[in-house]
């Protein structure tokens, strides 16, 4: 730089600042591309974000309501086995077959 005449340094500036603004613009496409590229990634993440909590959501419901299917069918077969006994219990009592099988058995022995 120190044997060049002041018109060569200007020019020689000036390629400088010339190779600086279009290196500075090249950056700042770039940040821009990486800058899109970003949101598009968040946008993606979060519709699928959005898609795993509905399936989960159904899911849920869907084994919410087969635990209550399996509740359902668990009670009612309870339900019918007591109502089961209780009908056994009063055909044996209630129609008198029992106590008069007793009865006569009673009197055999006696």
């Amino acid at each position: 730089m120190e044997g060049l005449t002041v018109d060569e340094k200007v020019e020689n500036h000036e390629e400088r600042i010339t190779a600086l603004e279009k290196n500075y613009a090249d950056l700042t496409n770039k940040m821009q591309a990486v800058e899109t590229g970003q949101l598009r990634m968040e946008k993606t993440l979060l519709e699928e974000g959005k898609e795993q909590k509905k399936l989960i959501n159904e899911q849920r419901e869907e084994q919410q309501e087969l635990l209550n299917k399996l509740l359902e069918h668990t009670l009612n077969i309870k339900k019918n086995n007591s109502y089961k006994k209780w009908d056994l219990a009063l055909a044996l009592f209630g129609g008198g077959g029992l106590i008069y099988a007793l009865i006569s058995l009673v009197e055999r022995f006696f």
